[in-house]
């Protein structure tokens, strides 16, 4: 499948060269030998949204959080490390600092369908909320969602399509 690899080089080329010369890009090194006219041949929302993720992360500038030393996350700590001891090696790590850098555009490509993923399954909950006012059945849906065959083969990490 090409198409993640055509959507990630569309983005760069909008990241690189702007909206304007995207919309009259002629690209020949897709449909080979003729070529093809990517501004009027493209569905360009996930490319727009990809370069504005990317341009608001280079506007935040690198930072390290150091995680305090409160009560709760040494008491927390010391509870994970006492059940890896005893057999439970799955268990997340608690990490002593948080970093922030902003990420390149293929990154942002790799993990726009696992986010947006997310985002699907939460709004789907909400909407199953709304309409039957039971939370039990917004779980329900958020827990149906997240684990769909259909929905989980499109928000893969890399599977930066379309349908994603």
């Amino acid at each position: 499948e090409f198409d993640p690899w055509f959507n990630y080089r569309a983005t760069e080329y909008l990241a690189e060269h702007g909206l304007s010369s995207f919309f009259k890009w002629f690209d020949y090194m897709s449909w080979y030998p003729l070529g093809r006219p990517v501004g009027t041949t493209i569905y360009p929302g996930m490319q727009m949204t990809a370069v504005a993720i990317w341009e608001t992360m280079k506007l935040i500038p690198a930072f390290t959080y150091k995680v305090p030393k409160v009560y709760v996350v040494t008491r927390t700590r010391r509870f994970v490390n006492a059940l890896r001891k005893a057999g439970l090696y799955g268990l997340p790590f608690i990490p002593n600092k948080i970093e922030y850098v902003p990420m390149s555009v293929n990154d942002i490509c790799c993990m726009i369908p696992p986010w947006f993923g997310v985002v699907a399954s939460l709004f789907t909950g909400l909407l199953t909320y709304e309409v039957t006012r039971s939370a039990n059945a917004g779980i329900m849906a958020v827990g149906i969602m997240a684990i769909i065959p259909a929905h989980l083969m499109r928000s893969v990490g890399g599977e930066y399509d379309n349908e994603a």
